[in-house]
């Protein structure tokens, strides 16, 4: 998964949750590919939080 910002904001916490909201993995990247290999096929939320905001979005593994 790419993760892009339109500032450089440096590292990144994130949390993945399934659809039923339960806590897959949490973190913290730096970079703009964030290795999602290890879920399995489905629908999942990312949040993304730097010091400035957060951002919570639905992606699909397949």
């Amino acid at each position: 998964m790419r993760v892009y910002s339109h500032q450089d904001t440096g590292p990144v916490d994130y949390e993945i949750r399934d659809m039923l909201g339960q806590l897959v993995r949490t973190g913290r990247h730096e970079g703009e590919q964030l290795d999602v290999s290890f879920l399995a096929a489905g629908a999942y939320y990312i949040s993304i939080k730097t010091d400035k905001q957060q951002v919570d979005r639905r992606f699909v593994k397949n």
